[in-house]
């Protein structure tokens, strides 16, 4: 396990393997039941994009192991550069998901885990419009719900929070298929840095617990799982 040099805390790498075996560990258990996992699981060589992809993002965790191809993009250069000792991107790309530099209809799944709230509302708007643009058959985005402060981490400016969205808003933007993450409660700075500690794991699996909860029942969730078919 590697960990900061000065404070003893786990690192970024540390910290996104551990959400990358939860989110595995999920959908092996909780989420597997989801429909949408079914029919993404049942069929062959997608093309899905990551959009936000940061340093390794649960994505290229799970998606290879599925079979399909998964490209990764992000505008934080260092991340990429730790991404690519990965070799579950077919390819990695340097740019901004609000602007993403595809042609329509050029995957066949566009994915965006923990990013929209890190971009004002505007920018947010057209990050989901960008998705549903070069996407062929689905867009799957997962994003906290609520307040959920959130300040720059390990010098990366872009992981500030800057617009959390509600229930409603994701509602009006087309998501009808919505599953709850966590509990309310489980967000926020104190959270946030729990997660990042020696003890990360343990509360992350109380987030799973959470889940069997919240996933039928949003409206009590810390974040949410949502997608639409855009066709």
């Amino acid at each position: 396990m590697k960990y900061n040099e000065h404070s003893g805390v786990p690192c970024k790498e540390h910290e996104v393997t551990v959400r990358a075996k939860l989110a595995l560990l999920a959908l092996k258990t909780i989420f597997r039941g989801f429909e949408i996992y079914k029919k993404i699981k049942n069929r062959e060589n997608l093309s899905v994009l990551d959009a936000g992809c940061g340093n390794h993002s649960p994505v290229a965790l799970i998606v290879p192991q599925l079979n399909h191809q998964v490209i990764g993009l992000d505008i934080f250069e260092p991340a990429l550069r730790k991404a690519r000792s990965s070799s579950d991107y077919s390819g990695l790309i340097l740019g901004d998901v609000s602007y993403l530099p595809f042609k329509d209809n050029s995957f066949d799944i566009s994915i965006c885990t923990a990013v929209l709230e890190h971009l004002e509302k505007n920018d947010g708007d057209r990050l989901l419009s960008e998705l549903e643009r070069v996407s062929k058959w689905l867009v799957l985005v997962s994003c906290p719900i609520g307040k959920w402060a959130q300040h720059a981490i390990d010098g990366n400016p872009y992981q500030e929070h800057k617009y959390v969205w509600s229930l409603d808003e994701l509602r009006a933007k087309g998501f009808r298929q919505i599953r709850g993450v966590g509990l309310k409660g489980m967000s926020g700075k104190l959270w946030g840095s729990l997660l990042r500690s020696p003890i990360g794991f343990v509360l992350g699996i109380i987030t799973l617990i959470g889940t069997l909860v919240s996933y039928r029942l949003p409206e009590i969730a810390s974040g949410v799982i949502v997608w639409k078919n855009v066709v």
